[in-house]
């Protein structure tokens, strides 16, 4: 009797120099190069700086009821300061800041994946047709086909603390 082993297929891979030196040193740094340049490349700015303006939306408006709203707290500066604090730390879902920047830029490190891209808070002349309560609307409901996310779990005051904070990024000397 006969007995059959099964045998693995003996795999050969013909590698040439210029195979290997593609590999091993040219596609890293073309890689390298594309990834350092997302950031700049996806606006058309540097992460520092300022972001497009004015930034065309089709977002949604709020119902009429919240659309209208005006902010019931008053600002001060513990409110702003509470916030600041929910912008870049506190929000459960995720941080406002990891889409929208640091400075309300609109280039946070998420940023560059999105598709429409953050809204950029800087610009005044966007910000400035914005009222309170489509904000408060945004940050509580979110945008559907968008990376903006709703908020459900903040409280209604906290929301219009981050109203306060992000209408304060727009009082900048930008645009």
């Amino acid at each position: 009797m006969k007995i059959l082993r099964k045998t693995k297929p003996s795999v050969s891979f013909d590698f040439t120099w210029k195979a290997i030196s593609f590999s091993r040193v040219v596609f890293p740094f073309l890689l390298l190069s594309i990834f350092s340049n997302v950031p700049s490349l996806y606006a058309g700015a540097e992460i520092s700086g300022e972001g497009k303006c004015p930034q065309p939306r089709k977002t949604k408006p709020a119902p009429e009821k919240f659309y209208s709203a005006k902010n019931p707290l008053k600002l001060t500066p513990e409110i702003l300061e509470e916030g600041e604090m929910l912008y870049h730390f506190d929000v459960p879902v995720m941080q406002c800041e990891k889409c929208h920047g640091k400075n309300g830029n609109g280039f946070g490190i998420m940023a560059w994946s999105l598709r429409p891209k953050p809204r950029n808070f800087l610009c005044k002349k966007s910000m400035r047709k914005v009222s309170d309560g489509q904000i408060f609307w945004t940050i509580k409901n979110g945008v559907r086909r968008t990376g903006c996310l709703p908020n459900r779990s903040l409280s209604d005051d906290q929301v219009w603390k981050l109203v306060h904070y992000v209408r304060e990024l727009s009082k900048g000397t930008h645009n």
